[in-house]
C-alpha cells in the first residue's frame, strides 16, 4: 500500500470514528432557545407565509429558513434523526472524495470532462 492510499485510509477511518461519536451525541439533540420561536412561526403562519415572515425580518439566510421550515413542519420528533442523516451524508461525501485515493488513481492521469475541453 503506497503512502497516498495509506493516508486516505487513515483519513477515512478517522472521519468515520469522529462522525460515529457525533451520531452518538446526536441522540441528545433537543430544541433550544430560538428553535421554539421558529417552530411557533411555522405553526402559526404555515410554511410559505413563514418564509415570507423570515425574509422580511431576519438575517437573509434563505436556505436556512427554508430547511428549518421543512423540519419545523415535520415536528420536534424529527430533530434527533437529523443528526444521523447529516452525518451519513457527510461520511458519504468523505468517502467519495477519498475513493479515488483508495483505488490508487492519480490525479494527473485524469482528463477533464468534455464540457471543460470544449470551453477551453
Amino acid at each position: 500500500m503506497n503512502a497516498r492510499r495509506a493516508g486516505a485510509a487513515v483519513l477515512l477511518v478517522a472521519s468515520g470514528l469522529a462522525l460515529a461519536m457525533l451520531c452518538w451525541r446526536g441522540i441528545y439533540v433537543r430544541y433550544n432557545a430560538d428553535d421554539f420561536w421558529t417552530a411557533s412561526i411555522v405553526a402559526r403562519l404555515g410554511f410559505w407565509k413563514s418564509q415570507s415572515f423570515w425574509y422580511e425580518r431576519w438575517s437573509g439566510r434563505f436556505s436556512y429558513t427554508f430547511l428549518i421550515g421543512i423540519v419545523e413542519s415535520i415536528g420536534p420528533r424529527f430533530v434527533p434523526a437529523l443528526v444521523p442523516v447529516v452525518i451519513t451524508s457527510w461520511f458519504a461525501a468523505t468517502l467519495m472524495c477519498t475513493g479515488r485515493l483508495l483505488a490508487g488513481e492519480r490525479a494527473e492521469n485524469t482528463s477533464p470532462s468534455p464540457s471543460i475541453r470544449r470551453a477551453a
